[in-house]
């Protein structure tokens, strides 16, 4: 190489070191729009509205989690989770996943440290039926000895590596 390549090099090299680097400018995400709303009852309404697709979410808050269990008498609140599935007055175990599904929509819960979530995901014109459901299964949940019975393949789901040794025989009713 030359010395005038070498040269034209060694600039280019110096001139692209001192570019001084330009961080691309931050983007933030549209503010989210919403309004919370008490209802006579006592529960809190939290509602965003977004009409950029067809479909409603909707997300039912207990806050009741592990945090509120006592050292040695752990897995309250999931158990309570499973149960929520096994039936109502008028909705029969596990049913209520299935009328979520047979719309197009999609459903499930979790439980953490702080709160027991459901959730459901659907056509907005099912709306009504989601809370109707959520409703239901809240004021008249089947809580009876069949419900705590273990069934086939839901129990090792349910049971496998979620609570200590023993927990079954010490603080279950079945």
């Amino acid at each position: 190489m030359t010395l005038a390549g070498r040269l034209t090099a060694t600039l280019t090299a110096i001139s692209i070191l001192s570019v001084p680097s330009v961080a691309p400018a931050a983007v933030r995400p549209p503010k989210l729009q919403y309004r919370i709303a008490t209802l006579s009852n006592g529960l809190t309404v939290v509602l965003s509205e977004d009409h950029s697709t067809p479909i409603v979410h909707v997300q039912l808050w207990y806050h009741v989690g592990s945090k509120n269990e006592r050292p040695g008498r752990t897995g309250f609140a999931h158990l309570f989770e499973h149960m929520m599935f096994k039936g109502s007055k008028n909705v029969e175990p596990e049913a209520h996943t299935s009328f979520i599904a047979s719309v197009g929509g999609q459903s499930n819960a979790y439980t953490t440290e702080d709160a027991t979530v459901f959730w459901e995901t659907a056509p907005q014109q099912y709306l009504p039926l989601m809370l109707w459901l959520e409703a239901d299964r809240m004021a008249t949940l089947r809580v009876d000895e069949d419900t705590f019975k273990p069934t086939g393949q839901e129990m090792p789901v349910l049971w496998s590596g979620q609570y200590p040794p023993g927990f079954l025989a010490r603080y279950c009713w079945w």
